[in-house]
């Protein structure tokens, strides 16, 4: 492990001393990066400082100013956003920031490609911004597949990709489209089509919760989402589905409900990703709910739950 970090250094103090560790670049608004970016085809940093926050000073002396980081940040466009400053209250929300600093990669088109929350040293900088190179990749690769062959999976990963990145409008654009495709296509299975549908309701179900349909709209398509994923097999479809709505029903106050769709999620597909997080989320559900009950109960005078009267 050492080794590698070793050579990862190395690797990035070559590349750096090739280009010379230029001066980063800021553009002076949002807007301004969105054009800059379009007009090369480039990848947008969007920084999110405060004045007052000391790892945001960390980070822009420390790491942005590594020549081996500015080496990999050659030809993106760079901008700094600031509570006030302008389109940064819209893409803090877009991006739901908590905490700074934050690092957010977009492509040319305002996709997401990646993120970065709090500071990070050198060498990891540049593995976060070669992902998003290589997630810009994936999307282009993506994106012409479909347009060249529309097919049902080329479809639904195209959906996908948009749903990663957070362009929930192109998402509607091509809903109808992807979906007569999957119902149509004739060199699939039939569990292929059902998972491939499964996806396709849970994209949809972020686009429902984006408009001003009710919720639970959100959360019927994605009980059916996990129904199709599960009778086409494929778990980590089912969870993410199951999940997802347990989420929901939380954020909605239906504590209990969710209690028990997250227990349901993990003992199903215990050895997801989703089904791990279900439990994590579960056993902190439900740490909450004893301690409302204790609570009610103190109120009252009675014993705390698991406890006995004297």
């Amino acid at each position: 492990m050492r080794r590698t970090w070793i050579a990862a250094c190395v690797l990035a103090g070559l590349a750096a001393a090739a280009s010379g560790g230029a001066e980063l670049q800021w553009q002076g608004s949002y807007d301004e990066a969105v054009k800059a970016a379009a007009a090369g085809d480039k990848i947008i940093m969007a920084l999110f400082t405060t004045t007052t926050c000391p790892y945001c000073t960390k980070l822009k002396e420390e790491t942005l100013a590594d020549p081996a980081v500015r080496a990999s940040l050659k030809g993106a466009v760079l901008v700094e956003m600031q509570p006030g400053s302008p389109g940064s209250d819209e893409l803090a929300a877009r991006f739901m920031v908590r905490n700074v600093p934050a690092v957010f990669f977009m492509d040319a088109h305002d996709g997401l490609l990646g993120k970065i929350s709090g500071y990070v040293p050198p060498v990891r900088f540049v593995e976060f911004v070669n992902d998003a190179k290589q997630a810009a990749g994936d999307f282009v690769r993506k994106l012409a597949d479909y347009t060249a062959k529309p097919s049902a999976a080329s479809g639904v990963e195209l959906v996908d990709e948009y749903l990663k990145r957070y362009q929930r409008g192109r998402i509607r654009e091509l809903l109808a489209a992807v979906r007569k495709l999957v119902n149509e296509d004739k060199d699939i299975t039939q569990k292929q089509r059902l998972v491939l549908s499964a996806r396709l309701r849970i994209a949809e179900s972020f686009v429902v919760l984006e408009g001003a349909e009710k919720p639970d709209a959100a959360t019927e398509l994605l009980k059916k989402a996990e129904e199709e994923a599960a009778a086409g097999t494929d778990d980590d479809v089912a969870a993410r589905a199951g999940f997802l709505r347990a989420v929901l029903l939380l954020e909605a106050g239906r504590i209990p409900e969710s209690a028990v769709l997250f227990e349901a999620v993990f003992s199903s597909y215990p050895k997801t990703q989703w089904g791990a997080l279900a439990k994590r989320y579960f056993d902190a559900v439900r740490k909450e709910m004893v301690k409302a009950v204790d609570e009610a109960r103190s109120k009252q005078d009675l014993p705390a739950a698991g406890s006995q009267s004297p």
